[in-house]
């Protein structure tokens, strides 16, 4: 018997229900040598949904990856489904799928950049082929090969797609259409639309969000043409409500053999678009960190900054100025009229916005699944700054004051992504 009433309740399920012989010997061994704080901490809590899914270490118990956590969330999914979509699962049924990163297995992943694609470069380079599509990121040949970062990708999306709904509908009111793309994701859509005259809507990280608001504006009887966010994916129209890597491929690859047929490059016309629109220059890392407590005091130390109780007001000795807030965690916003934060307010995670002067936006939050301190920042200049070394320098620059002054990485014993 443990100590709590709750957990041999819990213990006594799990080995009631789990019919995985290797994790349930887990938790039996678990009770075997008393260890009760490791139990309490894979029992009595339940993995949550995170910006991708259910992600986490696979092991024994409700708080990590394993047979009967996928079952019952299986179960639940299919339960919600009957009661509100019956009609659609009698009629169409359902697929099961899964994806083929298995512990046995190594696969190259294309967003660590080039590494990942070295058979893929090989095998271009020997029948000389210009594009490789590699769900993530795809590459474009100018001599060497490029491989497009997931925001490049969001911007030629976005140019591709309102280009062909211009000729498909020259008579439809662009303003009536919209465009999507969440928090951590650039800016370039929002830029496009001041300029192209379409709507821009900003939703919190993850396809759920940016699938339910398309659902939201279709339901109005608006148009939505296209949603991305730079390190999940593309939803490339409205036939699919979700990130779907098939689509996107075939998207590009329309878009590059067009391109190449009025003799231009995709690195040319991403050049073309940054030039319309202004330079969106990224920059995205993170920071781990094991101790949750930290973690806390490093965002309360954000929020009550010098001990003003009042947010920093900028970076280097103010010379580059903080114009404005937006704190999901807390719900503030002084973008807004009331101060009040109209996206969706999570007071388990932090999340952070700060705009400044020179339209950098960076972005400071924790992740759901990991132990990290991730920051997006992105510096969206006029079209009249031409030269992107002064950007780039900019960009550095701050990045490097926002992680020193707001994170203190020494002090609060941060490993860096390079470390």
């Amino acid at each position: 018997m443990s100590p709590s009433f709750e957990l041999d309740k819990k213990i006594q399920e799990w080995l009631k229900w789990d019919k995985n012989e290797h994790t349930k010997t887990e938790i039996e061994k678990l009770v075997k040598s008393k260890k009760y704080d490791d139990l309490k901490g894979v029992l009595l809590k339940r993995l949550s949904f995170g910006t991708a899914g259910l992600r986490g270490k696979m092991a024994a118990g409700y708080s990590c990856m394993n047979d009967l956590v996928i079952i019952q969330t299986g179960q639940g999914l299919l339960k919600y489904l009957e009661k509100t979509e019956q009609k659609m699962l009698q009629s169409n049924g359902i697929v099961l799928g899964f994806d083929g990163r298995h512990n046995s297995k190594r696969f190259p992943n294309p967003e660590e950049g080039k590494s990942a694609l070295d058979l893929s470069i090989k095998t271009a380079n020997e029948n000389k082929s210009t594009i490789i599509l590699a769900n993530d990121p795809d590459a474009d040949s100018t001599g060497e090969w490029k491989v497009f970062t997931g925001n490049e990708l969001g911007a030629l999306f976005g140019w591709w797609i309102l280009h062909c709904f211009k000729i498909k509908n020259p008579n439809v009111q662009i303003d009536e259409t919209y465009m999507i793309s969440s928090t951590v994701s650039s800016m370039i859509l929002k830029t496009m639309s001041k300029k192209e005259g379409f709507k821009f809507e900003e939703t919190l990280t993850g396809f759920k969000w940016m699938g339910n608001k398309s659902i939201e504006l279709i339901n109005q009887g608006k148009k939505v043409l296209y949603a991305f966010e730079e390190s999940i994916g593309y939803m490339c129209g409205t036939a699919v409500l979700d990130k779907d890597g098939v689509s996107a491929a075939s998207v590009f690859a329309t878009m590059a053999s067009f391109l190449y047929n009025i003799n231009e490059t995709v690195t040319e016309k991403l050049e073309n678009i940054y030039n319309t629109y202004g330079q969106h220059l990224s920059l995205q890392s993170y920071y781990i960190c094991h101790d949750p407590v930290v973690i806390g005091n490093i965002f309360k130390r954000i929020r009550n900054y010098s001990n003003t109780n009042k947010y920093p007001s900028g970076v280097l000795n103010n010379k580059y100025k903080i114009i404005a807030v937006r704190d999901l965690t807390t719900g503030y916003d002084d973008n807004q009229p009331d101060k009040k934060a109209v996206l969706p307010v999570d007071s388990k995670n932090h999340m952070i916005t700060f705009n400044f002067e020179n339209g950098l936006v960076c972005t400071l939050r924790t992740s759901g699944t990991e132990p990290k301190i991730k920051y997006y920042t992105e510096l969206c200049a006029s079209p009249e700054i031409i030269d992107i070394n002064q950007i780039k320098e900019t960009l550095n620059e701050m990045v490097l004051a926002i992680c020193k002054e707001l994170l203190e990485p020494e002090k609060n014993e941060l490993i860096s992504k390079c470390n």
